[in-house]
């Protein structure tokens, strides 16, 4: 569908170019239009060639500060974020961002977006600080423009709360959490996606302050809420019970975590869909077999996992290569 897209939006490009000329607004909206199929096609170098062209054409005919320019702006910031170029997208999203404080004010809407984006970026660059300075701020300002309760504010808050994992504050954590997890409960009601994904984050916060009586029974309650509205074959249902059954593991509930771990394996190998959280799941499985003396089942199921790290972070992540060293170990038990 995007490559018949492709060759009509070419042609449109072309034409306009030729009949009105390449700097007219028609011309670079065509060129706009199929940079735009080009990220749906993940072509990021012809997007960027594209958009750096019309950055470069809008701030020559209309300005460095209109509107338009600053959509270029942003649109090519978000290239160079997909092809993990970000000291490049850095430097568009904080003159992005300045720019629009100073057109916009400080509390518009568009200024909140670059000041998300560009926590963003800090985030990928590993400047924590930096990123959590931007996402209280942000916080603060819709919070006091929106209210508490937008689904905006609410995300600002998610966001600021995932940070707080990384610096390990998990006290901030689960305070923003705990606030996230009531209000989406209260607006959207208990069984919203987002309500549940807010029921997650707080559990894997609680598991990190030693709460895990408080955890497994947010997951629990979790896990039954996604059965029932998602079903037993849905992604984000899978996942929670893989960390249900970590969470068993964790407890030494070795009955419990196998019965779990156990359909996280066999959903699957039937869906043929498999993520991170489900290596895990299977890894903690094979050493549960392991821990029983059942040396041929923990081999196949290092083997499998071995298979899917290798697939989902490539050969020689560490993670592939300690499976690997576990099958090794698992084959010289099994011959004593």
């Amino acid at each position: 569908q995007w490559e018949e897209t492709e060759k009509l939006e070419v042609q449109v490009m072309k034409m306009r170019s030729q009949i009105l000329g390449a700097e007219h607004p028609n011309t670079l909206t065509s060129m706009e239009n199929l940079a735009r199929t080009y990220h749906r096609l993940n072509q990021w170098e012809q997007a960027e060639k594209l958009e750096t062209q019309v950055m470069e054409m809008r701030t020559h005919i209309l300005g460095a500060e209109h509107p338009g320019t600053l959509t270029s702006m942003g649109n090519l910031a978000s290239t160079y974020h997909k092809q993990n170029q970000w000291e490049e997208a850095e430097k568009l999203e904080v003159q992005l961002m300045k720019m629009r404080t100073q057109i916009l004010c400080a509390e518009h809407p568009n200024t909140l977006t670059s000041m998300e984006n560009l926590a963003s970026t800090y985030h990928k660059q590993t400047w924590w600080e930096e990123e959590e300075k931007l996402e209280v701020q942000v916080m603060k300002m819709r919070s006091q423009i929106l209210g508490a309760e937008h689904p905006n504010t609410l995300i600002s808050m998610e966001n600021l709360a995932r940070t707080c994992h990384r610096h390990n504050w998990w006290e901030e954590a689960e305070k923003l959490e705990v606030q996230v997890m009531e209000m989406r409960t209260h607006i959207l009601g208990t069984k919203h996606p987002d309500t549940l994904t807010s029921m997650k984050d707080l559990a894997h916060t609680w598991k990190k302050l030693g709460q895990d009586d408080k955890a497994i029974a947010i997951l629990q309650r979790t896990v039954n809420l996604q059965l029932e509205t998602m079903g037993s074959d849905h992604p984000d249902t899978i996942d929670s019970i893989g960390n249900l059954a970590r969470t068993y593991h964790s407890q030494n509930w070795w009955e419990e975590a196998e019965q779990l771990e156990v359909q996280v394996m066999e959903m699957s190998n039937t869906l043929r869909v498999y993520h991170w959280t489900h290596s895990q799941v299977w890894g903690i499985l094979a050493r549960t077999y392991h821990r029983q003396n059942w040396w041929k089942e923990a081999e196949k199921l290092w083997v499998q996992v071995m298979d899917m790290r290798s697939r989902i972070v490539g050969a020689e992540h560490p993670d592939t290569l300690t499976s690997m060293w576990n099958i090794a170990s698992t084959h010289y038990m099994r011959k004593q």
